[in-house]
């Protein structure tokens, strides 16, 4: 694939991605419905192509499509689909959400094993804006470092 394709299909990516972030803000069935059709149309577009680079994202904001109409299996499938494409496994962002769409299915197995990652890859700020519930669940499972969950950072990239 020429430098040219790259560099649209890079673009097309990061479009869908703002315009399905701006869909979720919005936490309407139209924002909803603007998000779903972008990600579906570029995973279509991307589909049999070398274009993989941000299908972690991709799925992961069409997991959070599901979850917002409160379908936690379908958006675990999507979840689980982020994990599995390049660049997914161990992006905390992922991880969290995953960790957190367990949880709420009471699988405290899952749900420990995935906001672990989520804490140790992005550290406490990965939490900021979450409920405290996802927090706290994950730091009393788990020994604290020696300088505590507080001032803990991740290891750098």
């Amino acid at each position: 694939m020429s430098d040219s394709k790259k560099d649209k299909a890079k673009e097309l990516a990061i479009k869908t991605i703002e315009d399905a972030e701006y869909g979720l803000r919005l936490n309407t069935d139209e924002g909803r419905k603007l998000a779903y059709n972008a990600l579906i149309l570029t995973l279509q577009t991307f589909e049999g192509t070398e274009n993989k680079d941000h299908n972690s994202r991709i799925f992961m904001l069409l997991g959070d499509v599901y979850t917002q109409i409160g379908d936690v299996d379908t958006a675990l499938k999507a979840y689980g689909n982020a994990v599995n494409s390049p660049n997914g496994l161990g992006d905390p962002d992922i991880h969290l959400r995953i960790g957190k769409s367990f949880f709420e299915k009471n699988d405290e197995t899952q749900s420990l094993d995935n906001l672990s990652r989520a804490l140790i890859m992005g550290g406490k700020k990965i939490f900021e804006g979450e409920d405290a519930k996802y927090f706290k669940f994950v730091t009393t499972a788990l020994d604290p470092p020696p300088e505590g969950w507080d001032a803990y950072e991740p290891p750098a990239a």
